[in-house]
């Protein structure tokens, strides 16, 4: 060993540590004797010796920041000036280069996770009653006939829109390819309604307040889909869905969606000078002034500062805990947030935790109800509530918090005539028929078997049930006989099963309007209205003979006529008009009543501005239709006819394909991907995807997404008047074959005429099935035996539903005729089932 080795000790290390290892050794062995000693003394010196050590410990803790900041102010005291200037800049660098590549990633990192998505080779167009070009004119009105929605982007002028481009480079935010990306149907070539070849359901309308058009965007814009077909030399299709489920995240805040790129669009677009001479050069024409580029940057600012505070607000509030991802968005919360929380007070706010898929719009004229809560029944009322939550511009209270003046507290841009305009074209709006020659033929035995399994499990709460004459009379008395009128079967949570929020929220989320300065006695007012109109609908109709007497306060003319059963009645609805008046209460709303009212004055207002006759309101209201909102926690159980071209399933979205919706839960996906997926044509629905291609995971395990209910397993008990709820079974449980045998059919479903070739090969097939099934003339009462108890009646209203149609052959008709007659002798007898009530298997629950 040398020196140098001894003097650092190097040489005697194995001692050090066989002493070290000794002394602890030692120590312990100390530490036990004295615990053994005294056990209590020993931990209470311990614990007193933790906690100064753990004192000592947060001591140097707490004075290490000081005492760093006292030795970095000591050490720039010594520095010169020459130094103090080296440090200074060296350090101002860094921090630009920080805050550049911060600045980077938060405008360019949205725009570059956007996926490239591959150009369909070509749109097809169904007929749905609008013809299959891409010009008709129902499909161009009901895509680009503006709404008044400019404030969906807080006063987005079209211009802007249309020149805007991404935050790198010169592309325009808005080329279709790039819109596509975001999940939005583009056409392949422009219109006259559409120039500059901008998604289905954005347009423009002109602003007299900042004499510019503005982004306008529609109900087409949600309620428009496409189902991507991939054919066998790997090409694809778009087969356009009118009025179906788009499938974008519009609403979605989070990366890389479509309002995320848009921000970052619009700050780059501001902040970067070269980038926004060009913008305003395309915007203002060739050399611009100097005042208008500095106008139109201060008014771009302020579109931009509102957009940044609707994000933050929504982020600081929390009212989005839930990703919505593509296809969904929790409406009428959004809507009521929109309404009463930005219009009213920050205190109205409430989560948006139940996030449902865009629904299908077609037929819905026909239904007595809409919405999935079954908690509308006009249809303006329904369109004016749509197009304030998604950007009508109006106000409640000023920029100050003060009450707007009775006076114009209703203005909207709302465009009462336009949301006409979309709605005769609805009307005419067809489901879509399968495309055989697109997504494959129809196994016809296939389908034929799973008419008759929907007839017997599926009929009875999806119908269609005819409303009765009665109904019509007073619910839609404009409609005449050959305008369905359908009547929409609601179940409660605890029987269908399926994710409670939307529901439970539509019934417990309350409002405060009485910060608007709105009275009690004006809202009373025009509700009393709606339920006067309704008394004496209700009166006519049960009174033919006397009412008009009676309620003049004249004697009817006749023998054995008099007003006291009128009278009665009367008394009975005045009763209950009075109550419902009373329950009034501004302070605390729901959400269909909130919308109600305030829905009810504005339309009031905009029918006087427009000087309409009492026949025109009427009309523009929907063939008479009343609003007088429904509130109560249940999901409506839509008609089928094109459900097969929905998929997600159920209100939420959270079954992907029908195959799973005929399956007990346990059998279905418990996450699964959500973008542009293939259609599965076998299983009809979203074909799996590796979550590669743009999107999100639904995750049916977090609160809002769940998978539960409308089950078809085993275990379920045929409905029983009186019986407890089964908390999601609603059928029996259908073999792997019966299940396709269901989605066979439902290919080819259709709730009334017009029938399709298709679908009258099918129907003759269970016409003739049924007829093999059913009793022998005289032998009715036998009829349980192979239709028991409700499913009677399931056949009889099916039957009904398509007797009409003029392209059944005869002798489908005739069988029709048989089978009707024999169920018709059947009901008539005493112990008969009873169609009705309040049952699964039922005619529209009953007479109303």
């Amino acid at each position: 060993m040398n020196d140098k080795q001894r003097k650092r000790g190097i040489g005697h290390w194995p001692g050090r540590v066989r002493r070290f290892l000794r002394g602890t050794g030692l120590a312990i062995r100390d530490e036990f004797r004295r615990f053994l000693d005294s056990p209590l003394r020993w931990l209470r010196e311990t614990l007193v010796a933790l906690a100064r050590a753990l004192f000592r410990a947060a001591r140097y803790l707490l004075l290490l920041p000081v005492l760093l900041l006292a030795g970095l102010l000591g050490w720039f005291a010594r520095l010169t000036l020459k130094q103090v200037w080296s440090v200074a800049w060296r350090g101002g660098l860094v921090l630009v280069a920080v805050l550049a590549i911060g600045f980077f990633l938060t405008l360019h990192w949205p725009h570059s996770e956007v996926p490239e998505i591959e150009p369909p080779g070509r749109v097809v167009y169904l007929d749905q009653g609008w013809g299959v070009g891409r010009e008709a004119v129902d499909r161009q009105t009901y895509y680009y006939t503006p709404q008044g929605t400019g404030n969906v982007l807080r006063n987005m002028r079209y211009d802007w829109f249309v020149n805007l481009e991404l935050p790198w480079g010169r592309q325009r935010l808005a080329d279709p390819n790039q819109m596509r990306a975001y999940g939005f149907q583009v056409d392949t070539e422009a219109t006259d309604a559409n120039p500059h070849l901008l998604p289905v359901g954005f347009t423009r309308h002109f602003d007299p307040q900042l004499g510019e058009n503005v982004l306008d965007v529609t109900c087409a814009a949600c309620h428009t889909g496409a189902l991507r077909v991939r054919k066998d030399d790997g090409s694809t299709v778009s087969l356009r869905i009118d009025g179906g489920q788009a499938m974008h995240a519009f609403t979605a805040a989070n990366m890389p969606h479509f309002v995320p790129v848009l921000l970052a669009s619009m700050t780059s677009t501001y902040l970067n000078p070269l980038k926004f001479r060009r913008f305003a050069a395309k915007v203002l024409g060739a050399d611009p002034s100097d005042e208008a580029v500095s106008a139109l940057h201060d008014a771009f600012g302020e579109t931009l500062g509102a957009l940044l505070k609707m994000g933050y607000n929504e982020k600081r509030h929390g009212l989005a805990p839930i990703q919505e991802g593509y296809g969904r968005t929790d409406a009428l919360t959004r809507i009521a947030n929109m309404v009463f929380g930005d219009h009213i007070t920050a205190s109205n706010y409430e989560p948006g935790n139940a996030p449902v898929s865009y629904p299908p719009v077609w037929d819905i004229w026909k239904f007595d109800w809409v919405q999935y809560s079954a908690s509308v029944a006009q249809p303006m009322a329904r369109n004016l509530g749509e197009s304030l939550g998604v950007g009508a511009t109006y106000r409640l209270r000023d920029r100050y918090g003060r009450p707007i003046s009775e006076q114009r507290r209703y203005d909207t841009t709302t465009r009462l005539l336009d949301l006409h305009t979309i709605e005769l074209a609805l009307r005419r709006l067809r489901p879509p028929a399968w495309p055989e020659d697109l997504l494959g033929e129809i196994d016809r035995d296939k389908a034929v078997a799973g008419g008759l399994h929907f007839i017997r499990t599926c009929q009875g709460c999806h119908g269609p049930h005819p409303a009765s004459d009665r109904q019509r009379a007073i619910e839609a008395p404009l409609k005449t006989a050959s305008d369905p009128h359908w009547r929409m079967k609601t179940l409660g949570i605890d029987e269908i099963g399926t994710d409670p929020n939307a529901a439970v929220n539509f019934v417990s989320y309350t409002f405060d309007l009485t910060p608007t300065g709105l009275g009690i006695g004006e809202v009373r007012e025009v509700v009393a209205h709606e339920l006067d109109q309704q008394i004496e609908r209700t009166l006519a109709w049960d009174f033919p003979r006397v009412h008009t007497a009676c309620a003049a306060g004249e004697a009817p003319v006749g023998d054995g006529l008099d007003c006291q059963a009128w009278a009665t009645e009367r008394q009975t609805l005045v009763d209950d008009r009075t109550r419902q008046l009373d329950a009034i209460n501004l302070a605390a709303v729901t959400n269909g009543q909130g919308l109600n009212y305030i829905g009810l004055l504005m339309k009031k207002r905009l029918y006087e501005q427009g000087g309409f006759s009492e026949a025109e309101i009427q009309d523009l209201n929907g063939f008479g239709a009343l609003d007088l909102p429904e509130v109560a926690a249940v999901y409506k159980a839509r008609p089928l006819a094109g459900a097969w071209s929905t998929a997600p399933y159920m209100h939420n979205g959270s079954i992907r394909n029908l195959y799973q919706v005929l399956s007990p839960q346990h059998e279905r996906d418990t996450r699964f991907f959500i973008g542009r997926p293939d259609f599965d044509p076998r299983q009809v629905g979203l074909a799996l995807d590796d979550g590669h291609d743009g999107g999100f995971w639904l995750d049916t395990r977090i609160d809002g997404n769940a998978n539960t209910g409308h089950e078809f397993r085993a275990g379920y008990n045929a409905w029983r008047e009186g019986n407890p709820p089964q908390y999601g079974a609603i059928g029996p449980g259908y073999t792997p074959a019966q299940r396709y045998e269901i989605i066979e059919y439902l290919k080819t479903h259709l709730d009334d005429p017009p029938h399709t070739p298709l679908f009258d090969g099918v129907f003759a097939g269970i016409v003739a099935q049924a007829l093999a099934l059913m009793p022998a003339e005289g032998e009715e009462a036998r009829v349980p035996e192979t239709w028991p108890e409700g499913q009677a009646c399931n056949l009889d209203e099916y039957l009904l539903n398509h007797e009409n149609s003029v392209t059944l052959d005869d002798a489908t008709r005739a069988a029709v005729a048989t089978i009707r007659a024999r169920l018709a002798t059947y009901f008539a007898q005493p112990d008969a089932y009873r169609c009705g009530g309040q049952t699964r298997y039922q005619r529209g629950g009953g007479e109303t």
